[in-house]
């Protein structure tokens, strides 16, 4: 199974759509998402907070794997996702980890100390 959004700028509402469906593998029937809306409230303190989202086993993730693809394709994130920010923070992170270690071993003999 695998979720797919698609985003529309609704410009005649001055909003978004965010189309939600899914098909159904053992059926290939197309299902799509019940129409909601999104409704901020109050807060109440006494009441434990609930999601305003969920889903049921791993349709979150696939839920965010196609947000984020949805998000790619209209624009709303980067198309091209840069590593060379990634690899300097592993190599700096590397870098690091070796000032730790070498506090701790003698580096003319090898030897803890």
């Amino acid at each position: 199974m695998k979720i797919e959004v698609f985003i529309q700028d609704d410009l005649m509402r001055h909003g978004t759509g965010i189309f939600i469906y899914k098909v159904d593998e053992s059926t290939g029937k197309a299902l799509k998402a019940k129409k909601m809306d999104i409704i901020f409230e109050d807060i109440d303190e006494a009441e434990e907070m609930q999601p305003s989202l969920s889903f049921k086993y791993r349709e979150g993730q696939e839920f965010l794997n196609g947000l984020s693809q949805a998000l790619i394709n209209s624009g709303y994130r980067d198309k091209s996702i840069s590593k060379d920010g990634e690899i300097k923070r592993m190599n700096d992170h590397l870098e690091d980890m070796r000032k730790i270690a070498f506090k701790f071993i003698d580096t003319t003999t090898n030897e803890k100390l």
